[in-house]
């Protein structure tokens, strides 16, 4: 009997050791987080912490995104074309008879003649979906597409809220004081079925789930597409997702792949 009580002391005493370890563990931890957290030389290693979401670490080690991308989605890269080639394109890629073409890129003032041919392409056609900054504070001035080229369909592409210009953006709204997002409105285009969920989702954010890099995506470039052998099949039926992705200069192409905002 005596041995047993023997046994449950140690075994207890053995607990306590280890919690007081933790404790004193714990403790110094915290001390050198305030101490690095608060000196000046250790900013980028504090705001790398405040951006950091456990939800990272699944799409960055568990998730496989390096695999290639089979879904419909289809990106084109119209590099810094002219509105005038950007026509001559978009009309090419209709003729494939895609679902959808959203083309991440504002008009909203005049420039040449060649505005014309890009408001023919627009008016001709109802499966468009063009971009523009809505005014949701003060803050933000928006932007449309000029009325000139008859856009049948818009929808925003702000990022609201939070610190969007350092921090990673890992969830978007898909409807936003009754206003559809643009990935919204291109999904509605698409099939309005899967788009039923997102627009019961006003002013209610959504997680943003990353796929992969631009070489995990089928990517068309202007000159692939304008030429004579290019096969109209690869846009058929999909979302055509038309921007800017950057130029390959002299086999440079550090800056492939980066997203342009343009306003051509």
């Amino acid at each position: 009997m005596t041995t047993k009580k023997t046994g449950t002391a140690k075994k207890h005493n053995r607990l306590l050791e280890y919690l007081l370890i933790n404790i004193f563990g714990f403790i110094c931890i915290g001390l050198l987080a305030l101490f690095f957290l608060n000196f000046s030389l250790f900013d980028p290693f504090k705001f790398a912490l405040k951006d950091f979401s456990l939800t990272d670490v699944y799409y960055t080690s568990v998730m496989n995104k390096n695999r290639f991308y089979n879904g419909p989605l289809v990106i084109v890269n119209i590099e810094n074309k002219t509105r005038a080639e950007l026509a001559f394109m978009l009309q090419k890629l209709q003729t494939g008879n895609p679902k959808v073409i959203g083309i991440h890129i504002i008009f909203p003032d005049l420039k040449d003649t060649s505005d014309a041919l890009l408001k023919n392409v627009f008016s001709s056609y109802t499966n468009f979906v063009l971009p523009y900054i809505a005014k949701f504070d003060a803050n933000n001035p928006a932007v449309y597409n000029s009325t000139y080229f008859n856009v049948q369909q818009a929808a925003f592409v702000n990022l609201i809220g939070g610190q969007k210009e350092f921090s990673t953006v890992r969830s978007y709204y898909p409807v936003y004081n009754n206003q559809l997002a643009f990935t919204t409105a291109i999904i509605q285009k698409y099939n309005a079925s899967l788009a039923a969920p997102l627009l019961k989702k006003d002013n209610r954010q959504k997680e943003i789930r990353y796929i992969g890099n631009s070489e995990n995506f089928q990517t068309l470039m202007f000159d692939e597409i304008i030429d004579a052998e290019f096969q109209l099949s690869k846009v058929e039926n999909k979302i055509v997702l038309v921007g800017s992705l950057g130029s390959v200069i002299n086999n440079d192409d550090s800056k492939f792949g980066e997203d342009h905002f343009i306003r051509p």
